[in-house]
């Protein structure tokens, strides 16, 4: 190395090595959330705003060409949840939806009630996933995407269970994907 100069070779293996110890770090994590699941810690929380939270932070992940973000939530209520967990599960929700939304499309954050539960959802204008992977998405380890830990979608089970609800594939068309999760009020 002369004046310091790392050459090009050195430089694509450094970048390798960076982001192979990010992806680790977050398989590490995932496989902790996963494995050792936490009581929820739960607290009255606006649904809107745990809406607006999760929105903000899929939208720092999103091309400028990328979907259209919004929340939908016509009455704003409070719920209570642990709010980090609802977030995480949300996130990781949100992060597939973004994964398959083409330029141009929409993800939606929603939220409603009935007379007992919440009813959390996040619905994306992509491609129906296909029934033979539909049926095994809550899957631990089970990933379509080679980046994928799998493990996304089982943590978000994972946490509705924690909080006595439930998480489902409610509509899976052309142009309407959209998951439930649900919440005893």
């Amino acid at each position: 190395v002369r004046n310091g100069d790392v050459s090009d070779v050195n430089q694509q293996f450094i970048g390798l090595a960076a982001a192979e110890s990010v992806r680790l770090d977050k398989l590490t994590k995932d496989l902790l959330t996963f494995a050792q699941p936490k009581e929820p810690r739960r607290k009255l929380t606006s649904v809107r705003l745990t809406l607006t939270y999760v929105r903000d932070l899929l939208a720092a992940q999103v091309p400028q060409t990328g979907p259209d973000i919004v929340v939908v939530c016509d009455e704003d209520f409070d719920i209570d949840i642990d709010p980090f967990q609802i977030h995480q599960a949300l996130l990781n929700l949100g992060t597939n939806a973004l994964n398959y939304t083409p330029p141009g499309g929409n993800v939606v954050l929603g939220a409603d009630r009935n007379a007992d539960s919440a009813i959390l959802t996040v619905e994306n204008t992509g491609s129906p996933i296909p029934e033979d992977v539909a049926d095994k998405i809550f899957e631990p380890f089970y990933t379509t995407r080679p980046e994928g830990s799998g493990l996304g979608l089982a943590i978000s089970k994972k946490i509705a269970e924690s909080h006595g609800g439930g998480i489902a594939l409610a509509a899976n068309e052309p142009g309407r994907v959209r998951f439930v999760l649900s919440i005893p009020l």
